[in-house]
Parts: C-alpha cells; sequence; structure tokens
C-alpha cells in the first residue's frame, strides 16, 4: 500500500509538473509558487500546487501523482475531482446559457478541449432536462464527452454571483454548480451518486455556500464522504 505524503518536496514537485528542479527553485525565489520553509527545506501542499497548477494551465503527472499520493481518489473520489475541476467563486451570468458559457471558459480538461465544445456539450445535456436537482444545486454533467476526458474525473464547482433559474425541479434558482467529466462510465455513475447522497442532507448545500476557498470546499466534501464511508460500514443503519 502506497503510503500517502502529506507534504511535497522540490524534486516532488518536478516530477508532478514535468520541470526541471532549478526551474521549480527558480519560481521559490521568485515568489510565483506556493510553498513554505519547513524544517530547513521548501515544502508544498498537494491541493495548493494542484490550484496553481490549473491556474497556469500546468498538467500534474498521473503516474507520478499515484506515487506520491496512493491511488487517484482514494477514499475521497469526489473530494479529489472537485481538487482536479478547481473551484470558481462569484461566476457571472443572468439566465442558463450565458452561465454554461462562463463555466466552460473555466474548464481545464486533459487532453485539452476548447471551450466551444465544451459550451456544445452543456448545452446539449442541458437541453434533454434540466440538471437543476434542487436546493439551489445544479449538475451539468456532458454523457458524449466520457470517451474524451482520459485523466481522472475532473469536477469543477462554480459558485454563481447571483442565483440563476434553471428549470430545478423545485423551481429555486441554481447557485452552485458541480460540472462532471469523468473519464469512464462507472465512475461517472459513482460519483453522481456520491454527490447524490451528500446532497440529501438539507444541511449539505448551505455548509458549501458557507465555504471562501477551494479548500474549505474539498474539506467539506471529504467530510461528506467520510460519512458515506461510515454509513456503508454499518450496511446503511445510522
Amino acid at each position: 500500500m502506497v503510503k500517502k505524503k502529506k507534504l511535497l518536496d522540490v524534486q516532488d514537485v518536478a516530477n508532478l509538473l514535468q520541470i526541471s528542479v532549478v526551474k521549480v527553485q527558480r519560481w521559490i525565489h521568485q515568489g510565483k509558487i506556493p510553498c513554505k520553509f519547513q524544517s530547513g527545506r521548501f515544502c508544498f501542499r498537494f491541493h495548493e500546487l494542484l490550484e496553481w497548477a490549473r491556474m497556469h494551465d500546468f498538467h500534474v503527472d498521473l503516474k507520478q501523482e499515484e506515487k506520491l499520493l496512493g491511488p487517484v481518489g482514494g477514499s475521497h473520489p469526489l473530494a479529489s475531482a472537485v481538487q482536479r475541476g478547481g473551484v470558481v467563486f462569484g461566476l457571472e451570468g443572468n439566465d442558463t446559457y450565458c452561465v454554461l458559457k462562463a463555466a466552460a471558459e473555466h474548464v481545464r480538461l486533459d487532453p485539452p478541449t476548447e471551450a466551444e465544445r465544451v459550451l456544445e456539450e452543456l448545452l446539449a445535456r442541458e437541453e434533454l432536462a434540466s440538471t437543476g436537482i434542487g436546493r439551489g444545486v445544479a449538475i451539468p454533467h456532458p454523457r458524449h464527452m466520457l470517451k474524451l476526458v482520459t485523466r481522472p474525473s475532473q469536477v469543477p464547482v462554480f459558485f454563481l454571483k447571483e442565483p440563476v433559474d434553471f428549470s430545478a425541479v423545485d423551481g429555486r434558482p441554481v447557485d452552485i454548480l458541480f460540472v462532471m467529466f469523468s473519464p469512464d462510465t462507472p465512475t461517472h455513475l459513482e460519483l453522481l451518486s456520491r454527490l447524490g447522497f451528500l446532497l440529501r442532507d438539507e444541511a449539505f448545500p448551505d455548509a458549501l455556500r458557507g465555504c471562501n476557498t477551494a479548500q474549505e470546499v474539498v474539506a467539506c466534501l471529504e467530510a461528506g464522504e467520510d460519512r458515506i464511508s461510515a454509513d456503508h460500514r454499518s450496511g446503511g443503519k445510522r
């Protein structure tokens, strides 16, 4: 069993980003990459590095990621997918089309996919039926992109600047989007199931709304997935 590293070193970062050690060192001294100095060396938190890499259009090497952190997703596949997809606060748009267009421009997939293609797939899914599932949450999940996404699942989360009518099942305007991209159908269905389980708790969406950073969103999801594991261990009798 692979032991998960809590902090990464310079060599780890170079391996993950597929760049030289000296380039990482240069970025450290230029203040261009998030790190901390601890016990006489520079260290990196994986979630901070991942967010930085996403914002700067760097792809993280999957084999190195698994070597350092264990199997992708581990016991928190949904939280891990959100880490990869990123969290955006204050997404603008005054109707469903504008919101999905703005979201598509933030999506970073591997292999790279044009925002126009992402938008077309999001719109095609939304035209079948609203992805607004209630309590102010929508889960756009374009099915036709399953074969295009070769990396582990990515679930970008968007908090809207203003709630938008998504024709949701309960009629409530949407202010949180989970946009789901998965490499295969079983993974896709597992993530939908996990998110559906968490959203059965009426307090969960409000807990998400109380988050101010991507790290807080991921921590909220990890806590929820821990509840899923506990529920499974108890045979659903909790």
